[in-house]
């Protein structure tokens, strides 16, 4: 039997989650979005009295009926029922290697042996959508992938099934993942940072005007790539959480006085206060004095070099097969029969 003591430090640990989870509940409830004038143009409820300039400051494009067009078509992309490739199977590619793992796959490096192009290629087992009832979600997710078109969003160019697996095959960027590089250079200029924010503040722009939200990315990836660390930490989730909702971020000796006030800024605690979250939306993050030397249209048109270029490492397919070989890769093997036909007859 537990002690008093035991129990009681117990009772006071779910006491104080409790009173946590009412403090996160009262920072991200409806308060959070209720007081801003959202504008859904997926579903084309634009105010007439909107100006062409109000209108066009809340995109890349300079041109508001070009943006409109851009949306109708986004729109017909994500009705349009996406189709399998037929002529497609997992025979026609070389597997080179296992690029990342998720839930419910994994991504493979791949060359497609018609043209020996190379593809990334999304590998989502059956079985383990089935038993997480993600099926819809798969769906959603395929549907939006095939609608969205950015020049900082990666293309799927075609999807195909087999008896285990549903493949999306989806353009290859050879250069290596953002966190990668903040392991080997430990901290990014700050250069170097508000070139890759602004891209990531061009992608969250296009996707909210679909009404479309990327939850994994997050205004303090702005902190760790200058610094190399997230701005709060804590041995358990109960302390982190604690010092995301009470705490500022520790800011550094190094620090321009614009990169504070921008981190300041995002990570505000008052929603109605924090940048981005009143009616100009994105306007006022682009328009912010970090961004003052940014051209958001030259990133978005790609006419800028990227600042860290010199730190690219690109690898060649040899290598990466041997250090598939080294690393004695579990290969992919299809079942006999299709047990989950049904569930996926509508792929």
């Amino acid at each position: 039997m537990p002690s008093i003591h035991a129990l009681s430090s117990k009772l006071q640990s779910v006491s104080s989650q409790q009173k946590l989870d009412d403090e996160i509940h009262s920072i991200l409830n409806t308060h959070t979005i209720s007081h801003i004038q959202t504008y859904s143009y997926f579903n084309k409820d634009i105010p007439e009295n909107m100006s062409p300039g109000e209108l066009s400051s809340n995109f890349v494009y300079g041109d508001p009926h070009e943006n409109l067009q851009q949306i109708e078509s986004f729109e017909k992309r994500y009705q349009f029922s996406y189709k399998i490739e037929r002529e497609l199977d997992l025979h026609k590619f070389e597997l080179i290697m296992t690029l990342g793992q998720g839930s419910f796959g994994r991504v493979l490096l791949v060359v497609f042996e018609q043209n020996k192009i190379e593809y990334a290629l999304k590998v989502l087992d059956k079985s383990k959508i089935v038993k997480y009832s993600q099926i819809k979600h798969v769906q959603s997710e395929i549907r939006i992938l095939n609608a969205i078109k950015h020049p900082n969003i990666i293309i799927m160019h075609s999807l195909f099934k087999d008896n285990s697996y549903i493949y999306v095959l989806m353009e290859y960027i050879g250069g290596g993942d953002l966190f990668g590089y903040i392991n080997r250079l430990k901290f990014f200029q700050e250069n170097v940072t508000s070139f890759f924010a602004a891209q990531i503040v061009l992608v969250f722009e296009y996707l909210h005007l679909f009404n479309i939200i990327y939850r994994d990315l997050k205004p303090v990836l702005i902190y760790e790539m200058n610094t190399g660390n997230p701005p709060f930490k804590g041995q358990s989730d109960l302390v982190l959480f604690e010092a995301i909702c009470r705490k500022k971020p520790p800011m550094r000796t190094g620090f321009t006085l614009n990169f504070k006030k921008i981190i300041l800024d995002l990570l505000e605690k008052d929603p109605t206060k924090r940048l981005g979250s009143s009616s100009k939306g994105s306007a006022a993050v682009k328009e912010h004095p970090w961004f003052i030397k940014i051209n958001f249209h030259a990133i978005y048109t790609q006419q800028i070099p990227s600042p860290f270029y010199q730190y690219v490492i690109t690898r060649s397919i040899d290598d990466c097969r041997q250090e598939s070989i080294v690393r004695n890769e579990e290969p992919l093997v299809v079942a006999e029969q299709d047990y989950y036909e049904e569930y996926f007859k509508d792929f």
